[in-house]
């Protein structure tokens, strides 16, 4: 028989939920450029999840990982079973950028932010840190063992 061992890193792709439980370990997203990375973490469980999503609203196809209004929901729902138990939730997203500096025709990075903050109200829920918008694409790690997320962004890192 073998042995599991505790996974150290959860990795969550593109349009992808993924979720790992502490004290250990992290759950890290790559190529946040105008998508949006949304990390809930419960404080008590030290249970944690990240959402990495494309697009503001689905139309009723594909993955609902890919846009926030169908996203964030079962993010917030992976985590937690009431809404009262959600407002326990420390949320930090990032992401949202504009990749096209010259093209604002689509401005998705843009829409991906408004979505965000227009469920976040909807659901009664407030970020306890963000990093969006700019120009330049990210990577972004949830430390499973106090809800910490680490954002690195070329030469920079930034910790919320």
């Amino acid at each position: 028989m073998l042995a599991t061992l505790p996974v150290e890193e959860v990795r969550v792709g593109i349009a992808d939920l993924g979720m790992g439980r502490g004290p250990q370990g992290s759950v890290v997203t790559h190529a946040l450029g105008s998508c949006i990375g949304v990390f809930a973490w419960h404080p008590v469980t030290k249970l944690g999840a990240c959402l990495h999503y494309m697009l503001p609203k689905n139309p009723g196809e594909g993955t609902p990982y890919k846009y926030a209004d169908s996203g964030i929901p079962l993010l917030i729902r992976s985590v937690v079973q009431s809404r009262r138990e959600a407002r326990k939730l420390r949320i930090v997203a990032t992401g949202g950028a504009n990749m096209q500096r010259d093209v604002e025709l689509f401005r998705i990075g843009k829409r991906n932010i408004a979505a965000l903050r227009a469920l976040m109200w909807r659901h009664g829920l407030v970020l306890a840190a963000e990093d969006l918008g700019g120009c330049s694409p990210r990577t972004a790690r949830l430390d499973l063992s106090n809800g910490q997320v680490t954002v690195q962004s070329g030469s920079q890192t930034l910790v919320l």
